[in-house]
């Protein structure tokens, strides 16, 4: 049976993406599903898809549909298979709905309480938009206490039960947690510009990881394992420190820890990198790298990307060093953290497709 499932399912997969490419051109000769890919680079500025939809989502290009339709019929023939030889029992990754696979990409955003999460994600929307426009508040205090969902819509914010029973929505799997984690998620969907990142990427804001055995136990739901969840369905998992408060508690660590296997999806961001001088900021880059590998347990070193959200002027250096450019530095970590988001459209459908190959394997 095991062996049947398995020829069926890559028979299918292949011949489905091979036909669809043979589809896609007339009097052409097909090339595989490579030239799949690469007809996807046909409008760089919206991430090869052809223009936004109005309600905020993006068209995509045939090929991309037909892709995604290939992973959704391909996934419901591993589902007897998963059931039969009782995956859930050995893997907890949960199976793959069709909401999941259409979505846009996410971004999610864990970290300790007053690291910034929330006045990232509203700089990487815009200017048009403000944290009250999603009913964010900013502040030195522990201010955001639940999971919010940022993404591109007509203006109107879908609380607990009403967010994770909408079809159009891929948060089904979250009432697994209980009905206390559902009362404290929201979906936000805010009007936003053409040029703006909500067009394609869906931000996760998350509440500050507490310390404490007290503050963890009053929550009323597994944070670690609802971390890990979005985890899972995120395209880009960013772990935000402040570099004024580098201490790790217990309850981060056990979320840090519960995203192994995550591995490449993980970024850490050093946040509010800009208030303190040079030579400290050396020595937090490296203590941070040093204490995420080891959490981690990976042989590589961790990316560390440097955000400096500018609301306050930088401290003065007294002894500046004549190769030291701060703010240069600021700026291309800024640019190339940017810049991965935006490309997340695009290498989104790898992930999926690899995600798929794993579970079949």
């Amino acid at each position: 049976l095991y062996t049947h499932y398995t020829c069926l399912v890559y028979i299918y997969f292949f011949f489905f993406f091979f036909q669809a490419e043979d589809g896609i051109r007339d009097a052409q000769e097909s090339r595989g599903l490579g030239d799949v890919y690469k007809r996807q680079g046909i409008n760089a500025e919206y991430g090869g898809r052809s223009e936004p939809m109005m309600d905020g989502s993006e068209a995509r290009t045939r090929p991309h549909k037909l892709t995604l339709d290939a992973l959704k019929k391909c996934h419901g023939l591993l589902r007897p298979l998963e059931r039969v030889s009782q995956y859930a029992s050995f893997f907890p990754r949960e199976d793959v709905t069709d909401q999941e696979i259409d979505a846009k990409p996410h971004v999610l955003l864990l970290g300790q309480y007053s690291t910034g999460k929330t006045t990232m994600i509203n700089r990487l929307i815009g200017e048009g938009c403000r944290p009250a426009d999603w009913n964010a508040h900013v502040g030195p205090e522990p201010t955001t206490d639940g999971f919010t969902a940022v993404t591109h819509g007509a203006g109107r914010c879908l609380h607990g039960h009403e967010a994770t029973v909408a079809s159009w929505l891929p948060y089904q799997g979250l009432p697994k947690f209980g009905p206390r984690m559902t009362d404290k998620f929201r979906v936000a969907c805010l009007e936003s510009g053409e040029g703006s990142l909500l067009r394609s990427v869906t931000f996760v804001d998350t509440p500050g990881v507490l310390s404490g055995e007290k503050q963890r136990t009053s929550r009323g739901y597994d944070f670690a394992a609802t971390a890990r969840w979005f985890a899972e369905r995120a395209d880009l998992v960013l772990l935000l420190f402040d570099a004024d408060k580098l201490d790790i508690s217990d309850e981060f660590k056990a979320v840090i820890q519960n995203l192994r296997g995550l591995d490449n999806r993980v970024r850490c961001v050093l946040n509010k990198a800009d208030q303190i001088d040079s030579s400290r900021l050396v020595r937090v880059y490296g203590a941070l790298m040093y204490n995420v590998g080891k959490i981690l347990q990976t042989p590589e070193v961790t990316r560390v990307f440097l955000w400096a959200p500018g609301s306050e002027p930088p401290h003065p250096d007294p002894n500046p060093h004549p190769n030291t450019d701060p703010g240069g530095l600021f700026g291309e970590d800024e640019q190339e953290l940017m810049g991965h988001i935006r490309n997340l459209s695009q290498h989104s459908l790898g992930l999926k497709i690899d995600d798929l190959v794993c579970r079949a394997r």
